[in-house]
């Protein structure tokens, strides 16, 4: 399932980079350098802000996709 999991989220790729531009801009990560995401699944939101140089905290309620993450970032 976990495997799956991005490929069923499917998402405009210019509108994606457009919200993290808005998210950047408006909360820079040398003021708002800490994000919290709930419901962090896959990473497919956090790793992008962590690359614009944001830390990330996320929480899941499924293990199975903590797992997916944790190794994903290996």
């Amino acid at each position: 399932m976990t495997e799956l999991y991005d490929e069923t989220r499917v998402f405009d790729q210019d509108c994606f980079d457009s919200a993290l531009d808005f998210i950047t801009e408006r909360f820079p990560p040398y003021t708002f350098s800490k994000l919290l995401e709930l419901g962090i699944g896959t990473g497919r939101i956090a790793i992008p802000l962590t690359e614009r140089g944001y830390q990330v905290t996320g929480v899941d309620i499924s293990e199975e996709m903590l797992d997916f993450l944790e190794n994903r970032l290996e």
